[in-house]
């Protein structure tokens, strides 16, 4: 049994009291105690749900934005990024992030720098975007990527070991402090 992608459980560690239920006279509600929902089938009670989760031969992990819950890396479980991942790509690099390319994002593919087949995953910090031609490129080995998040760039090496560095959206700046109004 596999545990569906989408599959919510209840609190992983011990329980956490939060806020009472309406029409509750309760101090708390135990999370651990909280339904939890299946992707395609709806929700199920917690006993359940631990039950499914104890008898799982696997599980499938997803780092989600916590503003939206929408799934943003799927580590190693799949290769192809989920929409969402793809969108955020999309803005970060804006297209074709090989040196002097002006592919733009839609005509792109989405490529694992650290290879998926030889342990690479599926997350914005080992993706970047290639037109087909660059992606043929690199994946017969002409050219190596290395992705810096931190910094928003991606160091191209070719084989005779010459780097270019291309720049996708860089990091925000720090907020600037408030300043006085002019007298």
């Amino acid at each position: 049994m596999t545990i569906p992608y989408g599959t919510v459980l209840p609190g992983a560690g011990p329980a956490t009291p939060g806020p009472a239920a309406p029409g509750s006279s309760a101090p708390g509600l135990n999370l651990a105690e909280a339904p939890a929902e299946i992707q395609g089938y709806g929700l199920v009670d917690a006993e359940t749900a631990r039950s499914l989760a104890a008898h799982a031969a696997t599980w499938v992990g997803a780092v989600v934005d916590p503003g939206s819950g929408v799934p943003l890396a799927l580590g190693r479980t799949r290769y192809t990024p989920p929409a969402a991942l793809r969108r955020y790509l999309a803005f970060r690099d804006t297209g074709c992030t090989f040196p002097g390319c002006d592919a733009p994002h839609p005509r792109t593919e989405a490529d694992h720098i650290h290879e998926w087949s030889r342990g690479g995953s599926t997350g914005p910090d080992n993706l970047a975007l290639l037109c087909p031609e660059h992606h043929r490129i690199k994946t017969l080995g002409h050219w190596r990527a290395e992705h810096d998040a931190a910094a928003g760039t991606t160091v191209w090496t070719s084989r005779l070991g010459r780097t270019h560095v291309t720049r996708g959206t860089p990091p925000a700046p720090p907020p600037r402090p408030p300043q006085p109004p002019p007298f």
